[in-house]
C-alpha cells in the first residue's frame, strides 16, 4: 500500500475538496499551537445569499465562491462555528445547484460546526412542486422544524426563518422561541434571521420584502428579553451593523447573488461576510471582503463595519455544546419525523412541555399584519397566512378585488367572476405544508364578518392533500346566505382516517405527511363584506391547558401540571437518540402543545445524513442530503481536538465508527453500505502505523484518504 504522494498530486486527487484541505491543516496548526488569542473567546463566521443556480450575468461563478471560501477559512483557522443565513440557492434552481452549495458551503467549511438558517428562495418554493421545508431540512440537516438553536461555548444561538411568506416570522416559531429562551433564560442569545426588522437597518428598496411585515411584534419580543444582543440576517445583500437599544442589528452581506445598487457604503463590488467575536465582556462584529481578504475597516470609508457592545456575557469556554429543536404549538395527534444530527458518548437528552399560546393555529387570524411591496405591481400586497383568488389583475377603471382595513379585509364584487375565494394558508403551502394535520381529527373553521347587504352566500371547505401535494378530498360545510351587519359563522370538517393513503399515520418509517387548506368562499357579494377575522382549531379545543404529552417512537412522556411558555414542564429522556424518531403530540384542553427537546453534552456533529447515538460508537447513515453527485458525510468535532477522528465519508451510505481510543490508540470504522467507489478522510496530525482492511491510502498534510471498494472492518492504528 502506498502512503507518500507529493502535495500537488494530493490535492489534484482529491478534487472538489479542496476547501476542506485548507481547513484541516489550518485547524491542525491551530491544535498544535494551542493560540492564547482564541482561549477566552467565541469566534465565529457567517456567510449569507449564495444563490447557487441563479442564471444572471451578476452571479459569481461557483469557483469564486469557492475562492472566497477557501480565503475565509484560511484568515479564520480556528473557529468555533460557521453559520449560512439563507439564499443558499434560487428560486427554480436545479438540485445541482443545491449539490454545488452543499459541497462549497456546507461541506466546504470542513471540520468547523456549521449550522444553516433557512432564506426565503429556498422555502418559499417559488415554482416548485414539492415540499421545500423538508427538502431545506434535508439539505442543511435540520433536525425537525427549521427553528432550532444551538449553544457553542456558552453563547446561545436562534436560527429563526421566515417559514410561510417572504416578510414574515410566523406566530408559531415565536411561540416555539420563548419556551426555547424560557429554557435558555440564563444565556447570552444571537438570533439568527433572512429577513430585517423595520427601524434597524436599511432595507435600501422594495420595503415589503425587504423587511419583515411583523416587525413591531419582533421588535417588541425581542426587547423582552435583554440577553439577546443581535439580530443578524441575510436577504438584503449589504454589510450593516447597526446599534440600537443595547444590541446589534447586522446585515450579512453576500457570499453570492446580485451586488447591491445602492449609494453608500454598504459593501458593494465585494464578497464576503460577517466575522462575530464574543469574549466574557464584549460582543464584537466585524465585516470582511473576501474580495480583498481583509476586514471592511482596513477599506477607506469602512470604518463604521466594526463595531463593539461592552457587556456581560454568558461565554464559557469550558461549556458543553447543545443543540434543541422542536414545535411551537403542535396540535394533537399530529406526527412528524425527526432526524438526529449530533451525538457524543456523554450526550444527554431533555424534553421540555408547555401549552400553546391558545388553541387557534392558523397565522394572522384576524389580518391584522399586512404589508407592500414598492418596486413591483404584481403581488404589489402581502397577507401572511392567506391568499385571495381570483388575483388582483383588474382594468384600469375596475374596483379592487379586497383591500386591506386594518384590521381586517374588505371583499368586493369581482367585475368579471362570480366568486371571492379566501385561502387560509396561501394555496401554494396548503398543499405542501401548511397546515399538516392528523387524519381521524376533527377541524374548526370560525368566521366573524360585517356584510353591507343582505343576500351574499358563503360555504367554508377544507381541502386535504398529501405529501404530493395531490389533492384527497374537500370536504364542504353548510352554504349560508349572509343577512346585513355583524355575523359569525362555524363549520365543522372531519378528516377521515385516510387508511388507504400511504403517510407517516399508516406507515411511521414514512416521512410523508397529510396537509389542510381552508378555504372561505363568497358569491354574490353585493355591496361587499369586512372579513373580520377566521380562526382554525381543533373542533373540541378549549382555552385552556390540561393534559400534554409527547410520544417518542415508543416511549410518551405526559405532564398533568399546568405549563406554560415561561414555566414549562421538564422530563429527562430515557435511551440513546435514534437516526430517525416519530414524534406524536397529545393534548387536551387547547389541543395544541409546544415541545422542546435539548440534547448536551454533544461531542459530535454529523452533516448530509443522520446518526445514532450509540455512546461508544456512531452509527452514521443512510443519507439524507443526497443533491451532490459526492454524496459526502461530514463529521466534525465540536470543540477543537489533537485526537484522529473521521472527519468525511465519500459514497457510504451507512457506516459505524467508533471514534479514537487513547487508551489503545486505534480508531475502528465499519462501513455497511456502499454507493460506489467508497473513500474515508481522517484527519490527523500523524501518519498511521497501520491501516487494516483499506484497499489504498495517501497520507499528505493532516489527511488520511483511505478507499475501499467493498463493506467492511477498517483498523487505523
Amino acid at each position: 500500500m502506498k502512503h507518500r504522494i507529493s502535495r500537488r498530486d494530493f490535492l489534484r486527487r482529491t478534487g472538489a475538496a479542496g476547501i476542506a484541505v485548507a481547513t484541516a491543516s489550518g485547524m491542525q496548526r491551530a491544535v498544535a499551537e494551542n493560540t492564547s488569542s482564541g482561549k477566552d473567546l467565541l469566534k465565529g463566521f457567517i456567510v449569507s445569499d449564495a444563490h447557487f443556480g441563479w442564471q444572471n450575468e451578476t452571479q459569481p461563478k461557483t469557483d469564486t465562491i469557492r475562492e472566497m471560501m477557501g480565503r475565509i477559512l484560511g484568515r479564520f483557522p480556528d473557529l468555533d462555528v460557521f453559520i449560512d443565513t439563507g439564499d443558499a440557492h434560487h428560486n427554480g434552481a436545479p438540485d445541482t445547484a443545491r449539490g454545488e452549495w452543499t459541497d462549497t458551503i456546507l461541506s466546504g467549511c470542513g471540520a468547523v460546526p456549521f449550522y444553516y438558517v433557512a432564506g426565503n428562495h429556498e422555502i418559499m418554493g417559488w415554482g416548485g412542486g414539492e415540499d421545500v421545508e423538508m427538502r431545506c431540512n434535508r439539505l442543511g440537516s435540520v433536525s425537525c422544524r427549521p427553528y432550532y438553536s444551538f449553544d457553542i461555548k456558552g453563547i446561545h444561538f436562534v436560527s429563526l426563518p421566515e417559514l410561510m411568506m417572504v416578510c414574515y416570522v410566523s406566530s408559531e416559531a415565536l411561540e416555539w422561541m420563548a419556551l426555547d429562551l424560557a429554557v435558555n433564560r440564563d444565556k447570552t442569545t444571537i438570533v439568527l434571521s433572512h429577513n430585517s426588522i423595520a427601524g434597524t437597518t436599511e432595507p435600501h428598496d422594495d420595503l415589503g420584502y425587504r423587511r419583515l411585515a411583523n416587525s413591531a411584534q419582533v421588535f417588541d419580543f425581542l426587547n423582552q428579553y435583554p440577553n439577546i444582543v443581535a439580530w443578524m440576517h441575510g436577504h438584503n445583500h449589504t454589510w450593516e451593523v447597526v446599534q440600537k437599544g443595547g444590541k446589534f442589528y447586522v446585515s450579512n452581506g453576500r457570499i453570492g447573488g446580485f451586488d447591491p445598487p445602492y449609494a453608500g457604503y454598504f459593501g458593494r463590488g465585494h464578497l464576503g461576510g460577517i466575522y462575530l467575536e464574543i469574549a466574557r465582556d464584549r460582543v464584537t462584529v466585524r465585516g470582511f471582503s473576501a474580495s480583498q481578504d481583509c476586514f471592511f475597516d482596513e477599506i477607506d470609508n469602512y470604518e463604521h463595519l466594526t463595531q463593539g457592545i461592552a457587556t456581560s456575557t454568558s461565554l464559557d469556554v469550558t461549556a458543553p455544546a447543545c443543540v434543541s429543536y422542536g414545535f411551537g404549538g403542535m396540535r394533537d395527534g399530529q406526527r412528524l419525523p425527526v432526524f438526529n444530527h449530533h451525538a457524543g458518548q456523554d450526550m444527554a437528552q431533555e424534553l421540555f412541555l408547555a401549552g400553546a399560546d391558545g388553541p387557534v393555529f392558523n397565522e394572522n387570524p384576524d389580518f391584522r399584519i399586512y404589508s407592500r411591496r414598492t418596486l413591483r405591481q404584481e403581488p404589489a400586497r402581502l397577507l401572511p397566512g392567506c391568499a385571495i383568488e381570483p388575483g388582483d389583475r383588474r382594468g384600469e377603471n375596475e374596483q379592487p378585488v379586497w383591500t386591506w382595513a386594518d384590521p381586517g379585509i374588505r371583499l368586493y364584487p369581482h367585475q368579471r367572476k362570480n366568486f371571492t375565494r379566501v385561502c387560509l394558508p396561501r394555496p401554494a403551502e396548503g398543499r405542501f405544508g401548511y397546515y399538516r394535520c392528523a387524519p381521524g381529527k376533527k377541524y374548526r373553521l370560525r368566521v366573524d364578518l360585517e356584510s353591507d347587504t343582505a343576500g351574499p352566500r358563503m360555504r367554508a371547505e377544507c381541502l386535504v392533500y398529501d405529501a404530493a401535494g395531490e389533492l384527497l378530498l374537500t370536504l364542504k360545510g353548510d352554504e349560508h346566505t349572509l343577512s346585513a351587519g355583524s355575523q359569525s359563522f362555524e363549520a365543522i370538517f372531519a378528516i377521515p382516517d385516510l387508511a388507504e393513503n400511504q403517510s407517516i399515520y399508516t406507515n411511521p418509517s414514512l416521512d410523508d405527511n397529510i396537509q389542510a387548506n381552508f378555504h372561505i368562499v363568497f358569491r354574490e357579494l353585493g355591496g361587499g363584506v369586512l372579513l373580520r377575522r377566521a380562526e382554525i382549531s381543533l373542533a373540541e379545543a378549549s382555552a385552556k391547558t390540561i393534559t400534554l404529552s409527547l410520544a417518542i417512537d415508543d416511549k410518551r412522556y405526559t405532564s398533568e401540571e399546568r405549563a406554560d411558555l415561561a414555566r414549562p414542564v421538564r422530563h429527562t429522556l430515557t435511551g440513546r437518540a435514534r437516526a430517525r424518531s416519530v414524534v406524536e403530540a397529545g393534548a387536551e384542553g387547547e389541543r395544541r402543545l409546544t415541545w422542546l427537546i435539548r440534547q448536551h453534552n454533544i461531542a459530535w456533529q454529523v452533516r448530509n445524513a443522520p446518526v445514532t447515538d450509540l455512546g461508544d460508537s456512531l452509527e452514521i447513515g443512510p443519507l439524507r442530503n443526497t443533491f451532490s453527485p459526492h454524496e459526502e458525510i461530514v463529521i466534525a468535532p465540536m470543540k477543537r481536538t489533537s485526537d484522529p477522528f473521521v472527519h468525511r465519508l465519500r459514497h457510504i451510505n451507512r457506516a459505524r465508527i467508533r471514534p479514537f481510543q487513547p487508551a489503545t490508540a486505534v480508531l475502528n470504522i465499519d462501513v455497511v453500505e456502499l454507493l460506489g467507489e467508497g473513500e474515508i478522510e481522517v484527519l490527523t496530525a500523524a501518519p498511521p502505523k497501520s491501516i487494516q482492511g483499506a484497499e489504498d491510502y495517501d497520507y499528505a498534510d493532516g489527511r488520511l484518504i483511505i478507499r475501499i471498494g467493498s463493506p467492511g472492518s477498517i483498523v487505523i492504528v
